[in-house]
Formats: structure tokens, sequence, C-alpha cells
């Protein structure tokens, strides 16, 4: 169980991430 929820917090850990350098390149691009 908690192997699953930590699956998920690395999950969206890294989509934070992904989501944060995307807006980074769109406001540097804009």
């Amino acid at each position: 169980m908690t192997y699953i929820l930590l699956k998920w917090e690395k999950y969206i850990l890294v989509n934070t991430s992904l989501f944060t350098l995307v807006s980074i390149f769109v406001s540097l691009f804009n």
C-alpha cells in the first residue's frame, strides 16, 4: 500500500515539474 502511494507521489512530482518546465518555455516564447 505504501509502495503505491510512493509511486503516485513520484508520478505527481514528475508531472508538476514537467508542467513547470512547459509553462517556463511558454512564457519565454511568448
